[in-house]
Parts: structure tokens; sequence; C-alpha cells
């Protein structure tokens, strides 16, 4: 079942309320298609043993799940919930919004503008980004979320991870993600600095890697 709202997910209970009852139409009724004023629900029946959900519990992945969502309706690095008995049912809901993300669109432009410009190309580099709008507390959350598969990964993952496979991205060892940290004036030295947690995303694909010179920040993930 794919979920499409024309624009975002507010915290409105009338917009939930319509979603869920055109869910549950399409659910119950086997409704094709049912569309409202917050969003368009569409409906595909799939046999089981033709789906990962043939097996069991552990013995199928992320990938293959995302995979199969993407060649029934189209959509790839969308929200997924997904319920299911191994070999007996399962049900897939995917929302999405037809509004883009100009957030990380604006991201993904200043990355890439900064891996062409501020570096060699030939020399390993890490890009530091400051996240104005997260506070620390909100930036440690997110480096503990799953991110080994795509459709449990947050927009913010997928982007940097589709950014470090770039061609152009290869001298990008490890973009570093940090909130605003606590200042600290030094009065012997008359030094300022900043402390707070940062999250890294690593480039698998870099021949640095696993080189424990780069291990300067703490919490990680790898793109």
């Amino acid at each position: 079942m794919a979920v499409t709202i024309p624009d975002r997910l507010t915290p409105a209970p009338a917009q939930h309320r319509e979603i869920e009852t055109a869910v549950r139409k399409g659910l119950l009724q086997g409704e094709a298609s049912t569309q409202t004023a917050h969003c368009t629900v569409r409906t595909w029946d799939f046999p089981i043993s033709d789906s990962p959900f043939s097996k069991a519990r552990g013995e199928f992945s992320g990938d293959e799940i995302d995979q199969f969502v993407r060649a029934r309706t189209g959509r790839s690095n969308v929200n997924l919930m997904i319920l299911f008995s191994p070999g007996e049912r399962a049900m897939i809901l995917s929302l999405a919004s037809e509004k883009q993300d100009e957030v990380l669109d604006g991201m993904r432009r200043q990355l890439r503008d900064s891996a062409k410009s501020q570096f060699s190309g030939t020399r390993p580099a890490m890009l530091a980004v400051q996240l104005h709008a997260l506070t620390a507390d909100q930036l440690i959350s997110l480096g503990q979320l799953d991110s080994s598969s795509r459709s449990a990964a947050t927009g913010l993952q997928i982007m940097t991870s589709d950014f470090l496979q770039r061609p152009s991205s290869a001298h990008i060892h490890t973009v570093v993600y940090r909130s605003h940290g606590v200042i600290d004036n030094r009065a012997l030295t008359g030094a300022t600095r900043a402390a707070g947690p940062t999250y890294l995303i690593k480039n698998r694909n870099h021949p640095l890697y696993g080189d424990p010179r780069f291990g300067i920040f703490s919490v990680e993930a790898s793109g």
C-alpha cells in the first residue's frame, strides 16, 4: 500500500483521521485507489510466495524489502511500516510526500560544492557540517538510529550515503555532523573552545576507511 500526502505530515488530528480512514478502506474493502483532500492511497495485492516474507524472520534483509517495494510501487527511500507472519501474510505501508525535501536538497548541494571546491581531490578529506536546528541530545539520538538498511535509515543518512557513493566524492573520507556545543573560555590561554557530540558517516569505499588516524571523533556510522 502506497500512501501519498500532498505536503508535510502535520500534527493535526483531522489529517491523521482522514489518512487512517483511507488506509482502512483500502485494506478492508480492497479499494485499488482512494483519494481524499489529505492523501491518496493505492493498494496492490501480492502472493506471499513471491515476497521476502515467504522466509522465516532473520532470513531476509532490509535491502530485499527495499527492492521488493521499489519493483511494485516504483518508490525508494520511503518510510515503511511492515506487519507480517512468515509464509502466511504480510502488509507493507509506504508513506511519502509529494513535496520535495528542500532542507536535504540544500544540504546535498552544499556537500557537493564543498567536496569540489575546498579540496585537492587527491588527498583524504573530511567535511564538517554544523546543524543549527539540532540540539546535542537530538544529534546523539540521530547517531543511534539504525542505518543498516535504506528502509530503516533517515533521510539524512540516506542522502549522505548517496553523496559518498558518487565518484566525485571518492576523496571524502568522512562527513561529520555536529550540533551546537558548550563554549569554554580559557582564562589562562585566552582560547575559546566549543565542545559537544558529533555524528560521523564514513566512506566505506575510501582506501583509508579503517585508518585509526581518522578516528578523532566519537559517534560514527558507515555510508
